[in-house]
């Protein structure tokens, strides 16, 4: 009778409330503030997040908000259990926008821990944002997660190491508690702790911790372990999950750059990675990449700039299909964010189908998907003085050179495979045919004139 009683209990409070709201949040609405539209929003994440329950949405639009306005580092941004926190707007949307239209690094929506003195890290929050006992109704979607900085010896705080996941700390420790939140098209940076640089996923005794991670983006975080994400589940049970994620440049002291897991007796732990790359990660010791100390590691189409698995340290079990080592991924603008594959860069096409639609900027993926959180548009579009190109007037000529014919020779063409733009100026017309002045022919280098 009692496990029916539970069980009921537990289908209880995972069904979201009939009266589910949205709430606003912006911080230069000129409204009353009551969170009800974009004109009326809350300037105030922390407020919006205190008044939302299981059910609700809280859409916030662009710009940099902190836990608090004081110095008190122990102030997080605490995410209620069922609620879907997105952000990505230009603030101005109307109630039935499609959030899948958003531009969500135009939009940058940032949740800073940087509350103290602006040249310096160490009076930052302890933790950006809190997962407490999450559902898997529980989404963050759409932000920066930045300059959290946890402090060795610093104490704890509603049970919760503060050296410990500055950028978030997932807690599901302890039995019965579960804490399964989804991080979708999030940035993690800048972000330094002792374990668990950007995020830090608790499971230990008996609780249970498997978030999970599609589209995000690691990069530049800092911890002794586990610098992008260390993961605890002694006693416990923990999977979590990474698809379409970049981890680029994250650092530690002692093991794990990238990630660290660690196990125990009766536990059970395991890390789920697909389409995902890693590159130039560092760990002063082992596992620049990742580091298991205990659990199972599971890859799926994975990319690794290392030139064999030289950067993964493996004391538990390696499960491993389509990896690829010694990868030359090549970002567009990797310090300012963006990281785009160049044409020219490995991890172009080589992922697996899967039901995740879009990229983190919202473009749909075609075909076989780019490794990371980045993808190209794999459609071609052809064009001459800015119009379309029919494909019956193109000349694809393998990999090497495209012949564009029938037209005006002194015309500028473009060839544009989603991003990857090829600019044919005038002056390109080179070996025209015998019979012909106008036909353009120019030598592609590596997918890049």
């Amino acid at each position: 009778m009692k496990n029916i009683i539970l069980t009921i209990l537990l289908i209880l409070i995972s069904i979201p409330s009939a009266n589910a709201k949205r709430i606003y949040v912006k911080n230069d609405a000129t409204g009353s503030a009551n969170g009800t539209s974009w004109n009326d929003a809350y300037l105030n994440l922390r407020t919006a997040l205190q008044s939302s329950l299981l059910g609700d949405e809280i859409w916030v639009a662009k710009g940099v908000y902190k836990p608090t306005s004081s110095v008190d580092r122990k102030i997080s941004f605490d995410i209620p259990a069922g609620v879907r926190l997105i952000g990505g707007f230009e603030g101005h949307e109307d109630h039935n926008f499609d959030i899948s239209l958003r531009i969500i690094r135009e939009n940058e929506t940032t949740l800073s821990g940087e509350i103290g003195n602006l040249l310096s890290t160490e009076d930052n929050s302890y933790h950006v944002l809190t997962t407490f006992s999450s559902y898997d109704q529980t989404i963050i979607d759409g932000f920066t997660i930045r300059d959290g900085k946890g402090i060795i010896g610093s104490g704890y705080n509603n049970g919760i190491p503060n050296s410990y996941g500055a950028g978030c700390y997932n807690y599901g420790r302890g039995a019965g508690n579960i804490s399964n939140p989804q991080f979708i098209n999030c940035y993690f940076t800048n972000n330094h702790s002792f374990q668990g640089g950007a995020v830090f996923n608790d499971a230990q005794y008996g609780g249970v911790a498997s978030p999970t991670f599609i589209n995000c983006v690691f990069h530049k975080n800092y911890a002794s372990y586990g610098a992008g994400i260390c993961s605890h589940a002694t006693s416990g049970r923990s999977s979590p999950s990474f698809e379409f994620c970049t981890f680029s440049e994250n650092s530690a002291n002692v093991h794990g750059g990238g990630l660290y897991l660690a196990s125990g007796s009766n536990s059970r732990s395991t890390f789920l990675i697909s389409n995902s790359l890693f590159n130039e990660n560092y760990a002063n010791l082992e596992g620049d990449d990742i580091f298991n100390l205990s659990g199972v590691i599971d890859l799926k189409y994975v990319g690794f700039d290392a030139p064999d698995n030289s950067d993964l340290n493996f004391n538990g079990t390696l499960l491993s299909i389509h990896t690829y080592f010694n990868s030359n991924f090549i970002f567009v603008n990797p310090n300012n964010g963006d990281f785009n594959l160049q044409c020219n860069s490995d991890g172009i096409s080589q992922g697996t189908y899967s039901s995740v639609s879009q990229d983190i900027a919202g473009r749909t993926r075609f075909g076989l998907p780019d490794l990371g959180a980045y993808d190209y548009d794999s459609q071609y579009n052809y064009y001459l003085n800015n119009e379309i190109i029919a494909e019956s007037d193109i000349n694809l000529m393998g990999t090497d050179f495209i012949e564009i014919s029938s037209k005006i020779s002194n015309s500028n063409i473009t060839y544009l495979k989603g991003q990857r733009a090829i600019f044919l100026n005038p002056g390109f017309l080179i070996a025209p045919q015998p019979d012909s002045t106008s036909v353009f022919r120019a030598e592609i280098v590596n997918g890049c004139l």
